[in-house]
C-alpha cells in the first residue's frame, strides 16, 4: 500500500488517535459518579438475585447484571459462594 497524501494520511491518523483516546476516557468515567461496593457472595446467590437487590430504582435488571459482569470482568453469569464482587450503588 502506498500513501498518495501525506497530509491526508497523518490528518486522519490523527484523528482516530483522537477517537480512541475519548473512547477510553469515556468509558473509565462510566463508573466514577456511582459508589462502588465489595460484597461477598454467599451460598444460594444468584447474579440476578443480587442485581434485584442492588439495582435502582426503574432500571432493568438485565442492565444492571451487564454493568456487573462487564465491572467484574465476568465471561458469564456464574458466581460461586465467597466470590468478591464489586456492586454499583
Amino acid at each position: 500500500m502506498r500513501i498518495v497524501n501525506k497530509k491526508r494520511f497523518i490528518l486522519a491518523v490523527t484523528i482516530l488517535i483522537a477517537l480512541i483516546i475519548t473512547l477510553f476516557s469515556h468509558c473509565s468515567a462510566m463508573y466514577e459518579n456511582r459508589e462502588i461496593e465489595n460484597i461477598t457472595v454467599s451460598t444460594g446467590d444468584t447474579l440476578w438475585s443480587i442485581a434485584c437487590e442492588y439495582k435502582k430504582d426503574g432500571q432493568d435488571v438485565r442492565e444492571y447484571i451487564y454493568e456487573l459482569r462487564k465491572l467484574n470482568n465476568l465471561e458469564n453469569c456464574t458466581i460461586y459462594p465467597g466470590q468478591e464482587l464489586k456492586i454499583i450503588k
